[in-house]
């Protein structure tokens, strides 16, 4: 199985590059202003990064390395993201952290695009409350989204620095909306992250070490007990053109079972029903409701079988093993980089194309997925497990 070529960008449909032009030319606007506001009052040099990053679990641990490099440095780390994700990043490692108050995360598209989100008081309060940690910083966007480009520029950042193209996808970045870092399609997310450290006046290590979640201990590998069985089964999935059909899941149970595995079933909280239906009533299911007991419940694991997901980042994250069902998601953007970590997919297909996580792309995401077949999933734990006992 080969990994994605390069030249497959996620595509993005006409109205949302209307979109992003307007919005772009906005954005060059907005950059000329602060650049002419700087000019006047000069720079003040201080080493302040705020990290733009709204978005999911694994967007908030692909940042872990960016944090960890840039805070032995010297700089002064600030990261706006959902306070759930906190924990993620070890205290060390971020200086203040600002709730996200944006409402373009939403999976809700009609939400997502309603501009009364952007004057009410509650959007009005969190750029304040920007403006109050950026003036003076550089501000990153590490996705290549405009909006956020526009809101750092508005919050008062000495410079703005973004991605060449909005996040593995075909929709490049308005020229001069902001300084663009070189998004090539080779890198994984950490790795794309890193690379605005050259950008920011930082060193880049001659190898770098990928994310660590937690205490920020070194978790390269995964402590197995000789008599650990359990596999974890992750099943759901955000958007429903990740999933991977019910009857392939209770297929792949009957297999682990009659290899000497016991299958559990991981999941978010009011995700226990879900995950019950894909994998069958027989197989228990653990729940969690918090990023500390989501490790706990990881770390009783041999090794994790996950769709392309939040927990499989963070399963990956913490050293456990991981095999990556991957469909529709573009690679290598998301694999996973634990030494043991295996990802299964038919993206060399010439059919392939990776998809953006809208509604009109949901029958192709599950098309994907549905090419991969049971015997492919029990042929990587075969490898996995040669890995794990040399």
């Amino acid at each position: 199985m080969k990994s994605t070529p390069e030249e497959k960008w996620i595509r993005l449909g006409w109205k949302r590059r209307l979109a992003a032009g307007v919005l772009g030319m906005v954005g060059v606007g907005l950059n000329l202003i602060r650049r002419m506001s700087v000019l006047f009052r000069g720079e003040r040099g201080r080493r302040r990064v705020l990290l733009m990053e709204p978005y999911c679990l694994g967007d908030v641990i692909s940042l872990e390395p960016l944090t960890r490099y840039l805070k032995d440095q010297g700089f002064e780390v600030c990261i706006c993201s959902k306070p759930v994700w906190r924990p993620l990043i070890p205290e060390g490692q971020v200086d203040e952290w600002i709730e996200e108050r944006v409402p373009w995360t939403s999976y809700d598209e009609a939400a997502k695009y309603r501009l009364g989100g952007l004057v009410s008081p509650r959007f009005r309060g969190f750029v304040r409350e920007l403006r109050r940690w950026c003036n003076g910083a550089v501000g990153v966007d590490c996705r290549g989204d405009i909006r956020s480009v526009m809101l750092l520029h508005l919050a008062g950042c000495d410079r703005v620095l973004t991605l060449s193209r909005y996040l593995g996808s075909d929709l490049k970045m308005t020229p001069f909306a902001a300084e663009a870092v070189e998004d090539t399609g080779s890198l994984r997310r950490w790795e794309l992250n890193l690379r605005f450290l050259p950008a920011l006046g930082g060193r880049l290590p001659e190898v770098p070490e990928p994310p660590r979640v937690g205490s920020g201990r070194k978790v390269d590998t995964h402590e197995i007990s000789s008599g650990c069985a359990s596999v974890g089964l992750v099943p759901v999935a955000p958007w429903p053109g990740r999933l991977w059909p019910g009857e392939k899941w209770g297929a792949l149970c009957r297999r682990l079972s009659d290899l000497g595995y016991t299958p559990v079933g991981m999941c978010g909280p009011g995700q226990s029903q879900e995950t019950s239906g894909f994998l069958g009533r027989a197989i228990e299911v653990r729940e969690a409701g918090s990023i500390g007991q989501w490790l706990d419940n990881l770390r009783e694991l041999r090794f994790v079988i996950s769709l392309d997901s939040g927990p499989m980042h963070l399963a990956d994250a913490a050293g456990v093993p991981v095999i990556g069902l991957f469909g529709p998601g573009k690679l290598p953007l998301w694999s996973p980089s634990g030494p043991h970590s295996l990802v299964v997919h038919h993206q060399e297909r010439s059919e392939f194309f990776p998809c953006h996580q809208v509604a009109e792309n949901i029958e192709y995401g599950r098309r994907f997925m549905d090419w991969i077949e049971v015997d492919d999933v029990v042929s990587a734990v075969r490898k996995l497990e040669d890995g794990l006992c040399k």
